[in-house]
């Protein structure tokens, strides 16, 4: 009798522990510290996968500076411009891993669909005479695929260097045989950026001439040259659209229709 009053005792308790008691969930998830380790890995996973999409050295060292950020975005993508003021003496490599690493902070920061890094020299003007080197990371590469958005395993970092640290190619000053330009009108895709650059900017002894290095930034689009890409649609927007007035650039379009009827 006295252990049925047991039994029943027990019972009875173990059927209130179920109805009432709280029992811990487990020792492990309990003890689980509010970062966890999952997350982290998840983290670090995410950063190696930026580095080695933008081609950045775990050794490298950065020492730009963010001049600033500009939102550029369309209704079916998000694109960013970051401007940065990298310090003098730099040889190629450097420049092109301070504009890798940039492209990385603001990848990191405004996770945009793509982006473009231009590259400035120190104490100078955010003008394209000042540009040294530049960077577009986004879709395949492609500036125009932003709004794709595949997985990150997709994007490529397209460098290009600008002046002074990518040899020129017959800059002519004014006073010579003009060998640039017969260039250009050759069809030379090369000699045409740097002639639209020149142009544009002033550079280099060439008479600032806004209009005209416009419209070799419109020629080189409207020329089918195998060579075309985002840099050259990133020229003509702050060349064209950015710096010019509606008037200015109807007169660029017409210069470079005619520019386009004598191109060989």
């Amino acid at each position: 009798m006295r252990q049925l009053t047991s039994l029943a005792v027990v019972g009875g308790l173990w059927l209130l522990c179920i109805l009432g008691c709280n029992f811990p969930e487990s020792k492990s998830r309990s003890e689980q510290p509010a970062s966890t380790p999952g997350a982290s890995a998840g983290s670090s996973n995410t950063a190696s996968r930026i580095d080695l999409a933008l081609g950045i050295s775990a050794e490298f060292k950065p020492v730009y500076k963010v001049l600033g950020i500009r939102d550029v975005s369309s209704t079916t993508a998000s694109r960013k411009e970051i401007n940065v003021s990298l310090p003098k003496g730099l040889d190629k490599e450097g420049i092109e891993n301070n504009l890798r690493c940039a492209a990385k902070e603001l990848y990191e920061e405004e996770k945009p669909d793509a982006l473009i890094v231009y590259g400035y020299l120190e104490s100078r003007t955010t003008d394209s005479s000042n540009v040294v080197g530049q960077l577009t990371f986004a879709p395949y590469g492609d500036w125009a695929r932003a709004s794709e958005r595949p997985s990150l395993d997709k994007y490529k970092a397209v460098v290009e260097g600008r002046n002074p640290y990518l040899p020129p190619i017959d800059e002519d000053p004014p006073g010579s045989d003009g060998g640039l330009e017969k260039q250009a009108l050759a069809g030379n895709y090369q000699a045409q950026r740097n002639l639209g650059f020149l142009l544009s900017s002033g550079y280099q002894g060439y008479p600032a001439n806004p209009v005209m290095g416009c419209a070799w930034h419109m020629v080189i689009l409207k020329s089918g040259h195998p060579e075309v890409n985002d840099s050259d649609r990133s020229n003509k927007k702050l060349e064209c659209e950015q710096k010019l007035s509606p008037q200015q650039l109807r007169e660029a379009e017409a210069e470079a229709n005619a520019l386009l009827k004598r191109i060989k």
